[in-house]
Protein backbone atom coordinates (compact mmCIF):
# COMPACT_ATOMS: atom_id res chain seq x y z
CA UNK A 1 0.00 0.00 0.00
CA UNK A 2 2.76 2.38 0.78
CA UNK A 3 4.01 2.17 -3.12
CA UNK A 4 0.43 3.37 -4.18
CA UNK A 5 0.47 6.24 -1.97
CA UNK A 6 3.69 7.35 -3.29
CA UNK A 7 3.09 6.47 -6.78
CA UNK A 8 -0.24 8.67 -6.16
CA UNK A 9 1.66 11.69 -4.77
CA UNK A 10 3.86 11.57 -7.46
CA UNK A 11 1.14 12.23 -10.18
CA UNK A 12 -0.53 14.79 -7.79
CA UNK A 13 2.64 16.58 -7.96
CA UNK A 14 3.19 16.35 -11.65
CA UNK A 15 -0.26 17.66 -12.42
CA UNK A 16 0.26 20.79 -9.91
CA UNK A 17 3.64 21.18 -11.54
CA UNK A 18 2.10 21.14 -15.67
CA UNK A 19 -1.05 23.53 -14.05
CA UNK A 20 1.51 25.72 -12.75
CA UNK A 21 3.16 26.09 -16.39
CA UNK A 22 -0.19 26.70 -18.16
CA UNK A 23 -0.59 29.20 -15.60
CA UNK A 24 2.73 31.18 -15.83
CA UNK A 25 2.66 30.90 -19.56
CA UNK A 26 -0.99 32.35 -19.75
CA UNK A 27 0.15 35.68 -18.32
CA UNK A 28 0.76 38.19 -21.26
CA UNK A 29 1.40 41.94 -20.58
CA UNK A 30 -1.72 43.41 -21.85
CA UNK A 31 0.19 46.48 -23.62
CA UNK A 32 3.14 44.64 -25.60
CA UNK A 33 1.50 41.46 -25.62
CA UNK A 34 4.31 39.43 -25.04
CA UNK A 35 4.25 36.54 -22.17
CA UNK A 36 5.42 37.26 -18.78
CA UNK A 37 7.43 34.09 -18.49
CA UNK A 38 9.29 32.85 -21.67
CA UNK A 39 10.59 29.23 -21.92
CA UNK A 40 13.70 29.41 -21.22
CA UNK A 41 12.89 31.51 -17.94
CA UNK A 42 10.19 28.74 -16.79
CA UNK A 43 13.16 26.65 -17.65
CA UNK A 44 15.62 28.31 -15.42
CA UNK A 45 13.19 28.47 -12.53
CA UNK A 46 12.77 24.73 -12.67
CA UNK A 47 15.90 23.77 -13.36
CA UNK A 48 14.89 22.07 -16.58
CA UNK A 49 15.22 22.05 -20.49
CA UNK A 50 13.38 24.85 -22.28
CA UNK A 51 12.20 22.30 -24.61
CA UNK A 52 11.19 20.01 -21.53
CA UNK A 53 9.14 22.59 -20.22
CA UNK A 54 7.24 22.90 -23.89
CA UNK A 55 6.26 19.35 -24.11
CA UNK A 56 4.91 19.74 -20.40
CA UNK A 57 2.83 22.74 -21.37
CA UNK A 58 1.45 20.47 -23.99
CA UNK A 59 0.36 17.74 -21.57
CA UNK A 60 -0.83 20.12 -19.45
CA UNK A 61 -3.11 21.72 -22.26
CA UNK A 62 -3.93 17.77 -23.43
CA UNK A 63 -4.81 17.46 -19.65
CA UNK A 64 -7.37 20.41 -19.59
CA UNK A 65 -8.90 19.76 -22.96
CA UNK A 66 -9.32 16.08 -22.08
CA UNK A 67 -11.03 17.34 -18.83
CA UNK A 68 -13.53 19.65 -20.80
CA UNK A 69 -14.33 16.45 -22.96
CA UNK A 70 -15.66 14.55 -20.08
CA UNK A 71 -17.36 17.31 -18.75
CA UNK A 72 -19.00 17.92 -22.13
CA UNK A 73 -19.93 13.69 -22.26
Amino acid sequence: APDIVRLELARDNHRRELRRIVGARALVNPTTDRHLFPWRRLAATLGADHKAVQRWHRQGIDMIVAALKRQDA
